[in-house]
């Protein structure tokens, strides 16, 4: 299974205050598969976690470690996609 790591779940994981740290701590144990995030969202979580160097540290540890990978976004291929798909 893939999935994609958006902001809020990725800021939960590592921040014990957010309301659903529990439950994305428990998903995060028991998922087997890919998990694919963006540098877009990747900046947010940094942001978001400014509270902490720690903190945004585990969010960069999550990537160099290979537990999620980033994706780039291209604006330009999603254009294209659009422009062909209405053709």
């Amino acid at each position: 299974m893939r999935v994609l790591m958006d902001t809020g779940p990725w800021v939960a994981l590592i921040d014990r205050s957010e309301n659903r740290h529990a439950e994305c701590v428990e998903w995060f144990k028991q998922f087997e598969g890919e998990i694919f995030s963006t540098g877009a969202v990747l900046t947010e979580v940094l942001y978001l976690l400014n509270f902490s160097s720690r903190a945004q540290s585990a969010a960069i540890d999550f990537v160099l470690n290979g537990a999620i990978t980033l994706v780039p976004y291209c604006r330009h291929s999603e254009s294209s996609r659009s422009e062909s798909e209405n053709a």
